[in-house]
Formats: C-alpha cells, structure tokens, sequence
C-alpha cells in the first residue's frame, strides 16, 4: 500500500495553484483530469498533490490518498474489521472508496477493482522535491495509532524518533505518515512534508520569491523550515542542510 498524494480543499484555487507551482516549484501534472478552476493536480516522484475547489479553505477537509494493487481486497479487509462501507462499484477497471479514521480525517483507496485478494501491507529550484509525507496532529494517539496499524493495515517506521504517545511515523514505499500529539483532533492542522536535497537552496529561492523566512539553522547537516500556503496549510521543508 503506497501513501499516493493528498487532496486539500482551497476556495482560491488560482492564488494557490501559482503558489505551488512558481513558489514551492511543483510540477503540474501533464495530464489534469478536469477543468483547472475545479481540480489541478501536481505530480512528485513520490506521489500527488492535488487542490480540489471548495466554498471554503481547507479546514481540515484534506484527505489521504492511498494507491492500492487490490481496492475490492482492501474494501472487503476493512469491513471485515466492522467497518460500515458503502457497496463498491466497479468503474471499468477502477475502483475508489472513502473511510474517515478516529478523529474524523478522511481517507481515499484508488486503484484497480481487482478480486484477487493481496497483502495490503506489500507495500524545484536545483532541489527535487518528493511528496514525503503528511503529519496529522490528533488527540487520542493510541486510538488512532491502532488505526491505522491494525485496521488500515500500515507498517511503523522501525525508527521511532520520539516517545509513542507524542510521535508515531508509518512507512509506506512512497512517503510517510505521522501522528503528532495535540491537545485537539486535527482541525486542518496538517502539514505537508517534502523531502528535498538541499533545504537552504529551497530556503533561498522561496526568500527570493518574496516569502518572509526565518533564519535556517543548521544542526549537523540537517535542516527544517516550515511555511504556509494562501489558505493556510502548512508546509515543512527537511534534509539536508
């Protein structure tokens, strides 16, 4: 099961596809699936960013995006773990399904309908930016750890950094999912995390456009700096420095 993109709901989708694609240095998808005013989609090597038109900013509407070899597998995985799930349809091929997790965060699969049955855990500015990652700040971390372990069926990072109940990381082929401890449910606090070669190139060039930063510090080799787009969702730049 690979963490395949997400999906942010963004009210002006013009100032924030410019943001992404001439600030941050995402690469549009060639191929967009509908109008630019309604979805645009940017392609990582990692996987996809896309912003989806809405009537209001994000506010914690984002979704995760799960590519997966078998969605009829994981759909029938999943409610044999009591999960109610609509009836699935088989769109040519195709097949696509939405859970939402303990504290409300949505979830997507997508992929083939497929009915053979997998192991669902077989799973730029000089810089190339990968999609790393998503951090979801959530309240009950053991509720939600187990979730998404033991029902949604992600594999943890053998490497925790910190203590479990403040900070849980899974590991997919593409990027990573983290669980970051907070005193409230998510409520649109997720930030998006990219994996870049060198941060203070990424640094330089978003100072360059404009941006205000504050002074990158170097720790070891390694740098973080977090930003923020028009509509207010985060962003977190780490590597090396």
């Amino acid at each position: 099961m690979n963490l395949g993109g997400i999906i942010l709901f963004v009210k002006d989708m013009k100032s924030v596809i410019a943001f992404y694609r001439d600030v941050i240095g995402l690469v549009p998808d060639e191929e967009q699936p509908f109008p630019e005013h309604r979805f645009f989609r940017f392609n990582t090597s990692a996987g996809t960013l896309c912003l989806h038109s809405a009537s209001k900013p994000n506010g914690g509407r984002q979704k995760l995006v799960f590519q997966v070899e078998s969605v009829s597998a994981v759909h029938q995985r999943l409610k044999s773990k009591g999960k109610r799930l609509r009836k699935l349809e088989n769109n040519d091929g195709r097949a696509i399904f939405d859970i939402r997790d303990p504290e409300g965060n949505r979830l997507q699969f997508a992929g083939n309908y497929s009915d053979n049955l997998i192991n669902p855990n077989s799973n730029s500015g000089g810089t190339a930016i990968d999609l790393g990652g998503i951090i979801l700040f959530v309240k009950d971390m053991k509720s939600v750890i187990a979730f998404y372990r033991d029902v949604i069926g992600l594999v943890p990072d053998e490497e925790q950094p910190f203590p479990e109940h403040r900070f849980f990381r899974f590991n997919t082929r593409a990027c990573k999912l983290c669980l970051h401890s907070a005193s409230k449910p998510n409520e649109g606090r997720q930030k998006l995390g990219f994996q870049v070669e060198s941060v203070s190139t990424v640094h330089q060039r978003i100072r360059s456009k404009g941006k205000r930063l504050r002074k990158l510090e170097n720790n070891d080799g390694i740098a973080i700096f977090d930003i923020r787009d028009p509509e207010g969702n985060r962003i977190q730049f780490g590597g090396n420095y």
